[in-house]
């Protein structure tokens, strides 16, 4: 079979969508457009995912029209895709919101291959998290959201949801499309690249060992600094505060801007076991990085996928989470795959008492590998795939 994947460019290469493209991989042909690249490209990228390296076909385009020129250009910018790749032969066509799934429908009409969109978080639906946050402004992007994404669902033959929570409310407020929903959990996808900061990080990484990992990025603005990052890193804080003995490193953010956005420039509180390894380094760096951990301590404030979350769960880390998480995906209760907290004051506590576990923590590296294996690994999607493909489609 041949599948042509339409996504912005930055969530191709997001874990999820690695990862699914992988999986495309696996069953047949696969060629990938992105959308608004820093610079056109025509090349291959190397994945690496449950079965390996993937060699994918990605044409990278730097658009600069809006969703308002769309139409208007749209006719030239489909014979420029036909000169980079054929679209008039394709099985299948999956496409992710926005200006890529508008494209698909169009391609669909021309060249009557059905269109199965990608749907991963809708913004209506985090509203109360958002409230229970003390941030009200999106109240008014509720209707606006339902609209838009009623508008994308309508114009896909199939929908994919990537996690419990969005998938059951897609079939609660879109009742007439509920039989074209279908829920998929993600597997997790890597780049296979070096990059200039490898070297360095290799070298810190020789003398750090059976640490705690915390994922944050404090360069990130407004909402997402305030309600995520930001959260994150006041917890890396408490966690290494009131655990002196335990190693917490920290990932994806620096010494200086969690100084200045944490500590308010007095460099002087730091803990003395808070480590940072910085950003920039490959997604190969970053898998010895996690392998090197022994409990990734994870918060996830928002009912919508955590890419670092995937990391873990599928290279079969011990991880410490809140009972949000539960609400994604319920089954890990089941394989009693997370350590849960009910409150961000909880973590400290909980990574003391699971760090000098040694039998709990390979119970619950046990249990996350074979809830991804189970859940969510190419076997997994694969599975899955192909009856959609295969159920009128």
């Amino acid at each position: 079979m041949k599948f042509l994947y339409i996504g912005l460019n930055r969530d191709i290469f997001s874990r999820h969508e690695l990862g699914f493209i992988a999986a495309l991989s696996s069953i047949g042909e696969i060629n990938v457009l992105g959308l608004y690249a820093e610079k056109s490209f025509i090349g291959t990228i190397n994945v690496d995912s449950d079965n390996g390296c993937n060699e994918i076909r990605i044409v990278n385009l730097k658009t600069n029209f809006s969703i308002f020129d769309l139409f208007r250009k749209i006719h030239k910018y489909v014979d420029v895709l036909n000169e980079a790749i054929d679209i008039t032969n394709f099985d299948v066509i999956y496409a992710t919101p926005r200006i890529p799934i508008l494209i698909a429908s169009i391609l669909n009409k021309r060249f009557n291959a059905p269109v199965i969109l990608r749907l991963w978080s809708i913004r209506a639906f985090k509203v109360p998290d958002y409230i229970r946050h003390g941030v009200y402004y999106d109240i008014f992007h509720i209707f606006p959201s339902f609209l838009a994404n009623l508008s994308y669902i309508t114009k896909s033959n199939k929908t994919i949801f990537l996690d419990d929570f969005t998938y059951k409310c897609a079939k609660k407020i879109y009742l007439l499309f509920k039989r074209r929903f279908y829920k998929i959990y993600p597997p997790c996808g890597f780049i296979i690249s070096a990059k200039k900061g490898d070297l360095n990080v290799l070298e810190k990484l020789k003398e750090l060992d059976e640490y705690v990992l915390g994922v944050t990025v404090l360069s990130k603005s407004r909402s997402y600094l305030r309600l995520e990052a930001l959260p994150h890193a006041y917890i890396f804080y408490q966690v290494a505060k009131k655990n002196p003995g335990i190693p917490v490193v920290v990932i994806g953010s620096t010494r200086k801007e969690f100084i200045l956005q944490v500590l308010k420039g007095h460099k002087e509180l730091l803990p003395k076991n808070l480590v940072f390894l910085g950003k920039g380094f490959s997604d190969m760096i970053l898998k010895q990085i996690y392998n090197k951990a022994k409990i990734v301590v994870h918060y996830n404030p928002f009912s919508s996928i955590s890419n670092r979350f995937i990391e873990a769960l599928y290279l079969g880390k011990a991880v410490i989470a809140d009972k949000n998480l539960l609400k994604l995906y319920p089954e890990l209760d089941k394989y009693k795959a997370i350590s849960t907290v009910n409150a961000p004051h909880e973590y400290s506590h909980m990574t003391r008492r699971l760090y000098r576990n040694e039998r709990e923590i390979e119970k619950l590296s046990y249990n996350a590998q074979r809830a991804y294996n189970e859940l969510f690994s190419l076997q997994a999607n694969l599975d899955h795939l192909l009856k959609l493909i295969q159920n009128d489609i």
